[in-house]
C-alpha cells in the first residue's frame, strides 16, 4: 500500500503485484496505479508479465489479472494480447481477455491485424460458442476490415456462427459483402437463408440479383421474406415483381402486399390485382394502396364502387384510420408523411377537384359524388375543424343534384349546421327553382318550414292573381250575355208581332177583294186582282217565312248560353280546385308538387276557356 502523497516506485510496484494473489479484487483502483507505476518500463514489465501468465504453475486468477493490467500498460502492447488470443495452449477465457484488452485499446492497433485475430479465435472450434459469436460481433464493428474474417465464417459447421457472421457482415460491410452472401442462398437452414432475404433489403439495390435467386427457394417463408424485400427496395424492383406476378399466380397475395412498399409507380398494376379473383389477392392490393397514402387516393376511392361489400369494408376501415391517424398504424409507410388534418385536407381537395372535373365532363378520378359525400362525412366526423372546407364541397354537391349523393350530403350538412348550410344555398346565384324547392324539402326542419311558409304563400298570391283575368272574362261574357239576351227577347217579339200583322192585313186584303167583287161590277178586275194577289202573298209569307228569323234568333240564344254553361263549369272547377287546395293549406299539408300541380290547372283551365270563347267569337 502507499500513501497518496508518494508515487510507488516501479521495482516496489512489481514485487507487490507479482506477491499479491489477486490485487484488482481487494482494492480498488489499485490496478491502474500498478499500470502506472509498471508503464515506465514497460518492456520490461511485459517479458515478466508474458512468462507470469504462461507459467503452468500460476494460478488462473493471477493469470486473468495480469492480463487485465497488460490493458491498461502504456503503450499497449497488442503483439502479447494478440499472440495470447490465439494460442492454443492458453485458456479460451485468457484468450477472451486478451481479445477485450486489445478492443480497448483498438484506436492504437492495427485494425486489420486485429480483425485477423478475431477471425482466427470465431473460426476455432475448441472456443465456447458464445465466445466465438462475441468476437465476431467485435469484427462487426471494424466494418469492411472484417470482410475477409466473416467471410471465412459462412462454411462454419454451427449454424450460429454462420447466422451471426452473415448478420455482421450485412450489417458491419454491406454492399461489398454481397458475392460472398451467395453462397448462403443455398444454405440448408431456412431459418438462415430467411434471414439473408429481410437483410438484404437493407443494402437495397444491388442485392436485386441476390434476392432474384432466393424468389426461387422452395420455401415458403423464404419466398415471401424475399418478394417483401424486393418491395423494401423500392422502384427499381417494380419490373421484378412485376414479372413474378405475372409467372406465378398463385403468389399474387405476397406481391400484392409487398408492391405498398414501392410507393407510387406500383399503382398500375395494384389496379390490376384489384380485378384478381382471389379475394386475399384483392384484400392485400387494397391494403397496399393505403399503404402507399394520398397519390393512390383516387384509385382507392374508385375501387369502393368496384368492389364486393366483403372488400368494401377494408377500404372504410382502412380510409378512415388514415383520415384520423394520418397513415395505416399497422402498415407505416414513407410516402404519407402527413399530420391527420394534412391527408383529410388532401381527400377534401381531392374531391372538389372531382366535382370539377366532372363539370368538364373529363375526369380522370373515377368515383362518384356519392362516394365523395360518404368520404366528407368521414372527415368531419374526424376532423370537426375542418367544417368550413366541407361544408363548400356539401353545398357544391347539392346543387349538382347528382342521384342518391345530393341526398346525402344535405343530410350530412344539416348535422354539422342547418343554418349555415340554408344560408350558403341561397347565397348561390341562379338557382333553378326546382332545385332550390328539392333541397329545402330535404332539409325540413325549422329551416325548411319557414322556407315552404314563405313559398306557399308567394304561390298563393300568384295563383290568385293568375284568376284575375278569367273573373275578368266571366264579368264581360256575362254582361255580354244579359244584352244579348234582352236584345234578341226584343227582337224575337217585334219579328212575331210584324208577322201577325202581316197575315191579318193579307186575310184582310183577301176578303175585301172578295166583298168588292159582289158588291160592285163597276170596278175594274185588275184592281180586285191586286189587292187579292197582295193579301195572298202576305197570309202565304207570314205562314211559310216567318220562323227563319225568330230560329236565327234561337241558335244565337243557345250559343250565347252555352258560353255562359262552359264559364259556369269552369268556374266552378276553379272553385273545386281552390277549396281543396285552401282545405290542404289550412291543415298543413300541402307539398310543393301540390303546389305546382295546382298552378298547372289553373292555367289549363284558362288556357281551355280562351278556347272556347275564341270558338264561339268565330262562330
Amino acid at each position: 500500500m502507499t500513501d497518496a502523497q508518494t508515487p510507488i516506485s516501479y521495482e516496489d510496484a512489481l514485487a507487490r503485484f507479482l506477491e499479491e494473489e489477486a490485487p484488482s479484487n481487494t482494492i480498488p483502483g489499485l490496478l491502474e496505479e500498478y499500470a502506472q507505476a509498471l508503464s515506465r518500463d514497460t518492456a520490461r514489465t511485459v517479458a515478466v508479465l508474458e512468462k507470469h501468465i504462461k507459467d503452468p504453475e500460476t494460478s488462473f486468477e493471477k493469470k486473468w489479472i495480469s492480463v487485465e493490467l497488460l490493458g491498461y500498460l502504456d503503450p499497449f502492447p497488442f503483439e502479447l494480447c494478440g499472440g495470447l488470443a490465439i494460442d492454443p495452449t492458453i485458456n479460451y477465457e485468457i484468450k477472451m481477455l486478451a481479445i477485450l484488452a486489445i478492443n480497448r485499446n483498438k484506436d492504437g492497433v492495427d485494425p486489420a491485424k486485429f480483425a485477423e485475430i478475431l477471425g482466427i479465435f470465431a473460426k476455432n472450434e475448441d472456443n465456447p460458442l458464445d465466445k466465438r459469436i462475441e468476437a465476431i460481433r467485435i469484427l462487426e464493428s471494424l466494418g469492411t476490415l472484417s470482410l475477409e474474417a466473416l467471410s471465412g465464417l459462412l462454411d462454419d459447421r454451427e449454424f450460429n456462427i454462420r447466422f451471426h457472421a452473415m448478420r455482421s457482415l450485412l450489417s458491419g460491410v454491406g454492399e461489398p459483402a454481397i458475392p460472398a452472401l451467395k453462397k448462403l442462398t443455398h444454405d440448408e437452414t431456412v431459418r438462415i437463408r430467411q434471414e439473408l432475404a429481410d437483410s438484404l433489403s437493407k443494402i437495397g439495390i444491388p442485392a436485386i440479383p441476390l434476392l432474384k435467386e432466393l424468389i426461387k427457394d422452395p420455401f415458403p417463408d423464404v419466398y415471401n421474406t424475399a418478394i417483401w424485400a424486393l418491395g423494401k427496395i423500392g422502384e427499381a424492383s417494380l419490373d421484378t415483381l412485376i414479372q413474378e406476378s405475372q409467372e406465378a399466380p398463385m403468389k399474387r397475395g405476397t406481391i400484392a402486399g409487398a408492391l405498398g412498399s414501392v410507393g407510387e409507380k406500383a399503382i398500375p398494376e395494384l389496379l390490376k390485382l384489384c380485378q384478381d379473383e382471389n379475394y386475399e389477392v384483392r384484400r392485400k392490393a387494397i391494403i397496399s394502396l393505403a399503404q402507399i397514402g394520398a397519390p393512390a387516393f383516387p384509385t382507392l376511392l374508385a375501387q369502393l364502387e368496384q368492389q364486393p361489400q366483403e372488400i368494401k369494408s377494408v377500404i372504410e376501415s382502412l380510409l378512415k384510420e388514415i383520415i384520423q391517424n394520418g397513415k395505416l398504424s399497422t402498415f407505416p409507410s414513407r410516402f404519407s408523411p402527413y399530420k391527420p388534418e394534412g391527408v383529410a385536407e388532401i381527400l377534401i381537395d381531392l374531391t372538389a377537384k372531382v366535382l370539377i372535373l366532372r363539370e368538364g365532363g373529363q375526369s380522370a378520378l373515377h368515383f362518384s359524388a356519392e362516394t365523395v359525400v360518404e368520404l366528407l362525412s368521414w372527415v368531419i366526423q374526424l376532423h370537426p375543424q375542418l367544417r368550413t372546407n366541407v361544408m363548400a364541397r356539401l353545398v357544391k354537391i347539392a346543387l349538382e343534384q347528382t342521384p342518391n349523393a345530393w341526398q346525402r350530403a344535405v343530410d350530412i350538412a344539416k348535422k354539422i349546421d342547418e343554418a349555415e348550410f340554408v344560408a350558403k344555398i341561397k347565397e348561390q346565384e341562379n338557382i333553378p327553382e326546382q332545385i332550390l324547392i328539392r333541397i329545402m324539402d330535404r332539409v325540413g326542419g325549422f329551416e325548411g318550414a319557414a322556407f315552404f311558409q314563405s313559398r306557399q304563400q308567394t304561390l298563393h298570391d300568384e295563383v290568385t292573381k293568375g284568376l284575375e283575368p278569367l273573373r275578368n272574362i266571366e264579368k264581360i261574357s256575362n254582361a255580354y250575355w244579359c244584352s244579348l239576351t234582352n236584345q234578341s227577347g226584343a227582337t224575337f217579339k217585334q219579328t212575331r208581332c210584324l208577322n201577325v200583322a202581316l197575315f191579318v192585313t193579307g186575310i184582310l186584303l183577301i176578303i175585301a177583294s172578295a166583298v168588292i167583287l159582289f158588291i160592285s161590277d163597276e170596278l175594274s178586275k185588275q184592281l180586285i186582282g191586286a189587292i187579292g194577289t197582295i193579301g195572298t202573298f202576305f197570309a202565304i209569307y207570314s205562314k211559310a217565312f216567318w220562323k227563319i228569323p225568330i230560329e236565327n234568333i234561337q241558335k244565337f240564344n243557345r250559343e250565347q248560353f252555352r258560353l255562359q254553361i262552359a264559364f259556369i263549369g269552369f268556374m266552378n272547377r276553379l272553385t273545386q280546385l281552390r277549396l281543396q287546395y285552401q282545405r290542404r293549406y289550412m291543415e298543413d299539408a300541402v307539398s310543393m308538387e301540390d303546389l305546382e300541380q295546382y298552378q298547372k290547372m289553373v292555367s289549363d283551365t284558362i288556357d281551355q276557356a280562351a278556347q272556347v270563347v275564341d270558338e264561339i267569337m268565330r262562330k
